[in-house]
Formats: C-alpha cells, structure tokens, sequence
C-alpha cells in the first residue's frame, strides 16, 4: 500500500470560491458548512464564494474558511478510503492537519481557531510589523543580520525556515527597513509578504497567554497518525505533546525544511486546501515523488482514482 503524506496550506492560500465546486457536489461538505456557520454565526457560504478579496484575505476569515475548506476535503477523501500515513501543516493547517490524523475534532478546532485569529488580528492591524521572504542567502548570515538590527523591541527575525535557502523574516517596520536595503545591496532577492502569516517570535507572548485557556479547553487526543511539528520539525502522536507543540509553535519559528524532510519515507504528497505555493517546496527536496495538489473537485475526483488504484 502506498504512504501517504497530507501537507496543508496556510494563509495566503485563501481566494473568493475556494471549495465552491465541492459545495455543489457533495452533500457532505455542504453540511459541514452548516455546522461552521451555526457554531460560529458566520455566512461561510457567503464568505467564501460571494465576498471579496479584501474580505477573505483579513486573517480571521482566511484562517477559519481555510479551515473549513481543508477539512471539508478531508472528509471528502475520508470517505473513499483515503487517509494519509503522516500530516504536517503551515500555520492555521497545523489544525486542519491535526484533524486529518484524528487527533481533533472540527468543533474543537473551529472554537479555537476563532479565538486565536481574532487575536492575531488585532495585534497585526497596529501596522507595526512586515514580513518579507528572502532567498539565495546563507542562513548563518541571515540569522547574522538579524541580530545585528535587533535592538530591543525594535526587532527582526527569522519565522520561517524554508528548503533551499529561502526564509520569511518578521518584525517591525524600521527593523525590516534596514535589513531590506542590506540584502539587496548584497544581491539577494527579497519579496514584500501581506502580513498574516504568523509573526512566530517573542511579540507572540501576549497573545500565547490570552489564548492558553481556550487551548486547554479543547481535548487532543493521541494518535496513530503522526503529525510533524512545525515548531521543532519531529513527527509527534501524543495528545498532550501535539498540544503543547502548537501552543509553541505560535510564538517559535517554523521549521519547513525539516517538515519536508519527515515526508522523505512517503510515495505520495498531497497537499490538501488552496494555494500553489507549498508544493513546490516539497518538489525541490523530493523531485522523484509523486504529488498533487488538492483543491478543486476535479483534483479530489482524480486523486480517488488513482490512489484506490
């Protein structure tokens, strides 16, 4: 039998119609949008196939409809027999990716997401934080940079650790200024991020401990499917250590490239939700391996054909 791998997208994925062609064609799916929408007292159909792109991109839409379309997709492969061997996910995915393994329930994940969203939204709406991808830097000078700029709160740092010599930096505005204008004198490529992808360093703190109790109140339980930290790059099953692994993970960097590294024992990656980003992330480590990318019905419908093949 083939190993499946399950990889899921983060923010900057979303888009007006995401999962609107499985809404459709599944009774499932629109089902479980009725259940987000009771809990929540939220239009998702109305979110996310009739709103804006200004609407679905704010972190708190974007997070709770990524989600939902995630795990409707999920339930969709589910269904056909198709689960996966490992999990791993960016960002608000660490919790769709905890649900694929069976360690979460959607009620659970749901609740939680919206507290921790509307959080991170109010600390991001201060305009006084950016982010912005570098590549074709070593990392031993990026971290380098970033310690010489940091002085005090005035901070940058690295939040995410991608394959191939490729990082997201965070911090604030002047820290990110300064080192901006030094990579580029050096010659290495820097591309402005819409912020909202998570900040993962000490500003964090605040929002660790106003959330805490949300976080203990819902049950993850142990699981046979292990799911890969983002925060320390291992593959974990423990209810109790999976928890405390997201809770960390909110203030910790992401480590991607150590993420990707744990699918190398998988015949197949699937990355499951929208975006086109993430996947070929995991082509440059594995180019031999097969993969898809998930998100459309046409990529479920084919997906179930070739893997109950």
């Amino acid at each position: 039998m083939k190993k499946i791998g399950m990889v899921f997208s983060g923010y900057r994925s979303e888009f007006v119609g995401m999962g609107k062609d499985l809404y459709d064609h599944y009774r499932t799916v629109q089902e479980r949008f009725e259940e987000a929408s009771h809990c929540l007292d939220i239009n998702f159909v109305k979110l996310c196939f009739a709103s804006s792109d200004i609407e679905i991109t704010k972190v708190y839409n974007a997070y709770l409809s990524l989600f939902l379309v995630q795990t409707c997709i999920v339930d969709v492969l589910r269904e056909s027999g198709i689960t996966p061997s490992i999990v791993a996910g960016i960002d608000v995915g660490e919790y769709s990716a905890v649900y694929a393994a069976s360690g979460l329930t959607f009620v659970d994940a749901l609740y939680f997401i919206n507290k921790y969203s509307q959080a991170y939204e109010a600390l991001i709406t201060d305009d006084k934080y950016a982010q912005i991808l570098v590549t074709r830097y070593p990392r031993d000078l990026v971290e380098e940079l970033c310690a010489k700029v940091t002085k005090g709160d005035d901070f940058v740092t690295i939040s995410v650790y991608e394959p191939t010599d490729r990082y997201i930096l965070s911090g604030t505005l002047e820290a990110i200024d300064a080192v901006k204008k030094i990579l580029k004198a050096k010659k290495a490529l820097v591309k402005n991020l819409k912020l909202g992808s998570g900040l993962h360093s000490f500003v964090m703190d605040d929002i660790v401990k106003s959330i805490k109790m949300y976080l203990a109140k819902i049950d993850i339980t142990s699981m046979h499917i292990p799911f890969v930290s983002g925060a320390i790059g291992q593959t974990l099953t423990e209810g109790e250590v999976v928890l405390a692994s997201l809770m960390q993970h909110i203030h910790a960097p992401s480590h991607l490239d150590a993420v990707i590294s744990a699918f190398e024992d998988c015949d197949v990656i699937l990355q499951i939700g929208p975006g086109d980003w993430l996947l070929p992330l995991f082509q440059s480590v594995f180019p031999q391996k097969t993969l898809y990318t998930i998100q459309y019905l046409a990529d479920v419908e084919n997906c179930i054909k070739e893997l109950s093949a």
